[in-house]
C-alpha cells in the first residue's frame, strides 16, 4: 500500500537454512552496510542467535552504566569494554549507543583531568607569588 517500498527492490535471503519466514521467529539485525549506490546489506541472526545477541546487548548496555557511574574508570577499563563492544554480536542500532556511552565517559574524565590541571597550576602559582 505504500507507494516507496513498491519502488523499491527489496529482497532478504534466508539462505537455504530457512524454509519460510515465520522459522526465524526472532530476528537481531547486527549489521548494516552500503555494498553499492542504493544497495544496503543487512545481516542479522534468529531464534538462539537472536536471544543470545540480545542477552551480549543486555550485557554490554550493563556495563557502560556501571562504567558510567564509577568515579574514575580507567583507560585500560574503556579499552577493554570498547573492544567487547566492536567484537560482539549484538544489535546494530545498541552498538552506537554503547559507543556514545563510552566517549561520553572519556570525555568526563578529560574534563576532570583538565580541572585537577588547573588546580595545580593555581597551587603553583599562589606558592610562587607567596614566595616573592
Amino acid at each position: 500500500s505504500n507507494a516507496k517500498w513498491r519502488a523499491a527492490s527489496i529482497e532478504l535471503c534466508g539462505g537455504t537454512h530457512s524454509l519460510a519466514s515465520g522459522d526465524a521467529q526472532r530476528f537481531v539485525i547486527t549489521r548494516e552496510e552500503a555494498v553499492a549506490k542504493g544497495v544496503r546489506r543487512v545481516e542479522a541472526v534468529t531464534n538462539g542467535k537472536a536471544a543470545e545477541a540480545a542477552r551480549v546487548g543486555d550485557e554490554l548496555l550493563a556495563a557502560c552504566q556501571t562504567l558510567e557511574k564509577e568515579e574514575a574508570p580507567s583507560q585500560e577499563q574503556q579499552k577493554e569494554l570498547r573492544a567487547r563492544i566492536d567484537a560482539a554480536t549484538c544489535s546494530a542500532a545498541l552498538k552506537p549507543k554503547l559507543r556514545a556511552s563510552l566517549e561520553a565517559v572519556a570525555k568526563r574524565l578529560a574534563a576532570k583531568e583538565k580541572a585537577k590541571g588547573a588546580a595545580a597550576a593555581g597551587a603553583a602559582a599562589e606558592v610562587v607569588v607567596e614566595k616573592c
